[in-house]
């Protein structure tokens, strides 16, 4: 009795959201090493806001923002809210994603909100780069042989990361070529030509932490592998002579040059018939 009536004033919801959060790209890193995350943030009302910055990350993860606990953006502005996360290396830890979430609160009344979150993808550190080397036969000058370069963590574990090859591949007797030069789950395309001399050449690789590689690959002509002899007829009893063709093919199956080849009779005196020409050289495969 006595007093005065009062109504009690919500505040007002907006007809739009103000506020705006994104993260452009999923990350990658290792166990013990900070991975850096940007939130972009935009405040699309018209003057300044301050706002409350809360995140979340999965049980064991830490987490540091020089932001945080709040920040004021001017309006019509985007800046960065920049999130370190990172989780401590154990021995029984094998890799594991985790989604680190973002969510601002305008401080003055609390009626903006937004939120987002990224992915975060750990791998135990690199400790090892190997060659995967398929080489069963030798690569003819001039062709072309593909490696691929695998990394590996101290457990022996391929490290399933994509990304950029942070280092350097060189080649003797040949040039090498990256055809996209990211790892596609820890393995990195490459392509080595060979250039036209015979030998052995080497190939070194030097990547992520200082880690090394090599790997050889022999380059040597196709070797004569198979001889199919032909002849223009098998009947002398009218021609009296025939023609005789020896193809020589290599190990690929291609006509083999500059083989030497010998042909010769049951009997050279010339009982049984004479070869006119009996050495020579291939001339594309052929004699």
């Amino acid at each position: 009795t006595g007093g005065v009536a009062f109504k009690r004033n919500d505040p007002a919801p907006f007809n739009f959201q103000p506020l705006y959060i994104w993260q452009s790209l999923a990350k990658e890193g290792y166990y013990g090493t900070p991975v850096e995350l940007t939130f972009w943030v935009e405040n699309l009302s018209s003057g300044q806001r301050c706002y409350a910055i809360d995140f979340t990350t999965p049980p064991g993860w830490d987490l540091f923002s020089p932001e945080a606990p709040s920040i004021c953006i001017p309006g019509q502005t985007t800046t960065p809210v920049f999130a370190y996360v990172s989780k401590a290396l154990g021995p029984d830890l094998r890799g594991e994603s985790g989604e680190i979430g973002l969510t601002m609160t305008e401080l003055e009344e609390g009626a903006i909100t937004a939120s987002e979150s990224a992915t975060v993808r750990l791998f135990r550190p690199p400790a090892a780069l190997a060659f995967d080397n398929r080489q069963v036969k030798p690569l003819p000058p001039g062709d072309s042989l593909e490696l691929t370069l695998v990394l590996f963590d101290d457990l022996g574990q391929i490290i399933g990361t994509s990304g950029p090859f942070n280092g350097e591949i060189t080649a003797t007797k040949g040039t090498v070529e990256l055809p996209t030069g990211n790892y596609e789950d820890g393995r990195l395309r490459v392509i080595f030509h060979a250039g036209g001399s015979p030998g052995v050449a080497t190939i070194s690789a030097i990547g992520e932490g200082g880690l090394t590689a090599e790997t050889t690959v022999l380059i040597a002509a196709p070797t004569a592998d198979t001889l199919e002899l032909t002849a223009s007829t098998i009947d002398l009893s009218a021609a009296n002579q025939s023609q005789l063709t020896v193809t020589v093919r290599d190990t690929e199956g291609q006509p083999a040059k500059g083989e030497t080849v010998r042909l010769i009779v049951s009997d050279d005196a010339g009982d049984q018939g004479k070869i006119n020409q009996f050495v020579g050289a291939c001339n594309g495969g052929e004699v």
